[in-house]
């Protein structure tokens, strides 16, 4: 399992290919961004400053990393999965 405290000491060097990705990114608004794999939060809180408007979903497995989530970005829907098994898993 993922220890969130220790994915933190990381923080810069875990959120800045995030950032780079997105700066990519030329659409405008979405309705819905999931962010798989969405971990402590770090590359949610950049989905949600760039589209303000779109309903964001983070889903992770870790609990530890969600519950770290979930006190770095509000109106975030937060969802403990494994996306690696099928929907029928």
């Amino acid at each position: 399992m993922w220890d969130a405290d220790v994915y933190a000491k990381f923080r810069k060097e875990r959120m800045q290919p995030s950032i780079d990705l997105l700066n990519r990114v030329s659409i405008g608004e979405c309705n819905r961004i999931i962010d798989i794999g969405c971990g402590s939060g770090m590359s949610t809180i950049q989905l949600k400053k760039r589209f303000r408007e779109s309903e964001i979903i983070g889903v992770d497995l870790s609990e530890s990393m969600l519950q770290q989530a979930k006190c770095s970005v509000e109106d975030v829907k937060w969802i403990r999965r494994d996306c690696s098994k099928k929907l029928n898993d």
